[in-house]
């Protein structure tokens, strides 16, 4: 995810390795999903729940530039159009 976000960010990453560490130690109030293709991580998005107000946040989500464009992050929609 570090290396989808400094591709995407030109170099930079807004979250470190820490801040994705911790978003993945947590339990139940986090979903991350992934598109692979050949074993290469192509996007993803990570969300958080909080089930007391009965909502998702998504908190970041990005797609390699070289398969931009070519409507992956539709997958992630769940939309109901």
């Amino acid at each position: 995810m570090l290396g989808i976000e400094r591709a995407v960010y030109g170099g930079k990453t807004p979250w470190d390795s820490a801040a994705f560490a911790s978003e993945l130690r947590h339990g139940t109030d986090r979903l991350y999903l992934v598109l692979r293709r050949h074993d290469r991580l192509l996007a993803f998005i990570g969300c958080t729940f909080d089930d007391a107000k009965g909502d998702a946040h998504i908190t970041n989500i990005a797609v390699v530039p070289d398969y931009q464009n070519r409507g992956l992050g539709h997958f992630f929609d769940c939309g109901d159009d």
